[in-house]
């Protein structure tokens, strides 16, 4: 088999990775051309090809480079890589995606995720962070295995027959300028292929150890990416769920904008500042829009009792885990709720800004709220410094509320609560500025606002 390998890698900080590349494809049982894509000029031996120079003067069009190359080649090679220099393709990995591209539909393509290792051994997919899910309901059985979409398409790399390649090219998006949206440019080069010229990406988490990849410098550990365990619970449940398995919308997948920022996140961190000022009473709370449920387990681990409505039933393992009592990933849950199943407190944990109606969801709150009870609704505020400049981004084609604390009180005194407390932290930088000014500026210095409410 014949293939040509081509590795984006500017300067020279790479170097001890990319070498790492470039051994293991020369140790492979193909026939391998290796091709580095390179802004000033590299020697790393006869066997290797290094082309110079950038596609467009910003020095992160680089990866771009690979497109032309390998049109000009198209007919050349049989297997066509993609990489960016520090993420490291096995022999392993080569053998899983032609054995299992040979199952799946023609206009699907099998696709990887990463990961990074700790220095005790410790592995986490460095994909899974923020925002990026497995999509409820993707799941399909081809053949032998099974294949799940997950949002985050960026693996840094990827692999492509012949025959996908002339698809690419022929749909007229594979031989574009460098460009960036959803993703940056580093991020579009590897991406091109799934994001705009046809091809599905999908991930076979049956067999899911063949699609993992190692991002070398381990650069995100501590930062983001989901340990090894709680990847493969979700997995676990999508294979018990199966095919079958439908999800009701409950907030949208994407808010129509050509940003990440605003995507609701599922592994969120633990909000402590929420914590300290849960009402002592709130004995049984409520949470609406739980992802990984980090706060969620503050509280239960305080002795509170704790059901949640999650973001999925995949992503609800990982609550599960954390001891909290996950109720259906649905409106439903709440809408169709026993009129005597009461709460202390209702959380809704981020996700007025994605909430079609908020009027509505908040009175349905109302009903299953004891008589002291009382709402906290967390939220981005678009008022902040921060924050502001995105509500030009408003348009009928865009899916989110750009709340403000003045839109959030309205809400919630037409539904029949009053505000009882505000909740809004600033950063360290602009600190001192607050406390100089007596806090008068703390709606334009706080990027996200928890709001507590009680009946009215």
């Amino acid at each position: 088999m014949k293939v040509i390998v081509a590795i984006a890698n500017h300067g020279t900080r790479h170097a001890s990775y990319v070498q790492r590349l470039i051994d293991e494809y020369r140790s492979m049982p193909y026939e391998v051309a290796i091709v580095i894509l390179s802004n000033i000029p590299k020697d790393f031996g006869h066997d290797v090809e290094v082309k110079v120079g950038l596609p467009e003067k910003n020095p992160r069009s680089l990866p771009f480079g690979h497109k032309q190359l390998f049109a000009d080649r198209k007919d050349d090679y049989d297997l066509f890589i993609y990489s960016e220099d520090d993420t490291l393709i096995t022999q392993r990995n080569i053998e899983a995606f032609l054995e299992t591209q040979a199952d799946l539909p023609v206009d699907h393509i099998a696709g990887f995720l990463r990961y990074e290792e700790d220095s005790h051994g410790n592995r986490f997919c460095s994909s899974m962070h923020s925002h990026f899910h497995w999509r409820p309901g993707s799941l399909r059985k081809y053949r032998r295995h099974y294949y799940a979409y997950f949002t985050n398409m960026h693996s840094a790399c990827f692999i492509l027959t012949k025959e996908q390649l002339k698809r690419c090219i022929a749909s007229g998006e594979f031989l574009v300028r460098p460009h960036e949206g959803r993703y940056a440019l580093l991020e579009s080069a590897a991406t091109d292929p799934y994001t705009q010229c046809g091809l599905k990406k999908v991930i076979c988490i049956s067999r899911i150890d063949d699609f993992l990849l190692h991002h070398l410098p381990n650069d995100y550990l501590g930062h983001l990416g989901l340990p090894f365990d709680e990847m493969r619970i979700q997995i676990k449940r999508m294979l018990e769920l199966g095919e079958t398995y439908s999800s009701d919308v409950f907030i949208p997948e994407h808010t129509g904008l050509d940003i990440w920022r605003w995507e609701k996140c599922y592994y969120d961190h633990a909000d402590k500042g929420l914590i300290e000022i849960l009402p002592d009473k709130a004995h049984m709370i409520l949470s609406i829009g739980c992802g990984r449920g980090q706060t969620e387990y503050l509280m239960a681990e305080s002795g509170r009792t704790v059901e949640v409505i999650p973001l999925d039933d995949y992503i609800s393992t990982l609550a599960e885990k954390r001891g909290l009592i996950c109720l259906s990933a649905s409106w439903k849950a709440l809408f169709d709720m026993p009129k005597e199943k009461k709460y202390d407190l209702i959380y809704l944990s981020d996700i007025l800004c994605y909430i079609q109606d908020p009027i509505s969801v908040l009175q349905a709150c109302k009903q299953h709220l004891r008589p002291n009870g009382q709402l906290l609704l967390s939220f981005h505020n678009f008022d902040s410094i921060k924050n502001i400049r995105y509500k030009k981004l408003k348009s009928d084609s865009v899916n989110l509320n750009f709340c403000t604390s003045k839109m959030v009180r309205r809400w919630i005194e037409v539904s029949g609560f009053k505000v009882s407390r505000i909740y809004a932290p600033v950063i360290k930088k602009v600190a001192v500025f607050d406390r100089i000014s007596l806090g008068l500026f703390r709606n334009r210095l706080s990027a996200k606002i928890a709001i507590l409410a009680s009946l009215i």
